[in-house]
Order: structure tokens, then sequence, then C-alpha cells
């Protein structure tokens, strides 16, 4: 894959910019072009005059979180997909999705469960991953965390409703030991 290609297969979102001046065929184009791109299910938005909702970039979308495999491209400003469980009712929930060449695995956890900041890096850097992204809460803070093409970003985070975590892949991998490796870095055994 080329490296324009990975960081396609890495975007969180996919933006259409200028769409002030494109025809509805060149739109149309644009989306079937976007929806043939792995992974699937990343959000895909038309903009103008390059006004950007900052929060997308923090990844914020109206996406379902982690991989939710009912997401879709938001430009028509509909979400019926299912809403996930509860976070108070399933602190510990892991979603696994396959699609257009790519895998990925993702965990919605609750804001409690403080993971090892040092532990989810490690498991970070597994050479299988095309990407990782997490935004975790740590014991020493909240932390966005992004591994692509070997490049590490370790930022500081706010508090939010739940940490997430996503692992994406050319070729899938046992979701049961990368879960063991994270609730490690909970402290939790795979009993818990």
């Amino acid at each position: 894959m080329s490296s324009f290609g990975t960081r396609l297969a890495a975007a969180d979102i996919l933006v259409a910019n200028k769409t002030d001046l494109c025809t509805d065929e060149q739109l149309k184009a644009f989306d079937q072009w976007a929806a043939q791109l792995a992974p699937a299910g990343r959000a895909v938005y038309h903009i103008a005059h390059g006004h950007l909702r900052v929060n997308w970039l923090d990844g914020e979308t109206a996406l379902p979180e982690v991989s939710d495999p009912h997401a879709h491209h938001h430009h028509h400003g509909k979400d019926t997909s299912t809403p996930p469980p509860s976070i108070e009712d399933n602190p510990w929930q892991l979603v696994t999705n396959r699609g257009q060449g790519h895998s990925s695995i993702g965990w919605r956890i609750h804001p409690g469960l403080m993971l090892d900041e040092n532990a989810v890096l490690a498991m970070a850097m597994d050479d299988r991953l095309l990407r990782f992204k997490a935004v975790i809460h740590t014991i020493e803070g909240w932390r966005v965390l992004n591994v692509v093409d070997g490049s590490v970003s370790i930022l500081p985070g706010e508090p939010r409703e739940l940490s997430r975590v996503e692992l994406i892949t050319a070729e899938a991998l046992d979701a049961s030991e990368m879960d063991q490796l994270l609730r490690a870095s909970a402290g939790l055994s795979d009993q818990d």
C-alpha cells in the first residue's frame, strides 16, 4: 500500500472542501470513491469555504463509536444506527468489525477504569497495526493517543464520558488476546 493509501486507511474522517464549486455529479463521484475506501464506516463530510467543525478533529463526530458496523456517511444528516449499550450497565465493551480489507477491534470503557498509559502505548506499538487511536483515562489524567506509520502522538485530553480505544489492521487479530492486553492495562483479568 502506498504512503497515501496508508494515510487514507488510517483517516478518521474524509472531507470534501469547496463543495460550493462542485456539481451534483462531482459530489456523487466523490461519495462513491470514498465508499470504496477501507476501512468502511468512516465519516464523510461535504464543506464549503473550509468551514470544518473543529470537534471532528478531536474524534467527536456523529458516528457511532468504535467501528460500529452500522456507521455510515453523515453528509445526509441522518443517523439511523442503534446506540451502543449504556457504559454504566456494561463498563467494558468490545466491538470488532471487518470490511473492505481491514479489521478493527474497539473498546468503550467506563471512565472509572483507569488504564496504564505505558501498557497501552506498548500495545499501540504492535507492528501489525495500521492505526491505533485512543482517548483514555489514565492514572496521570486523560490522554489522546494516535499511532500511524510509526508516528506517535500523545496529547493531554479533556475528561470524557468514557474511554475509547481502536486498533485497525490489514489482517484480523485475535480479539480475545488484544482484550486481555488492554484489560491488564486496567488491572483487570479476563474474568472481570
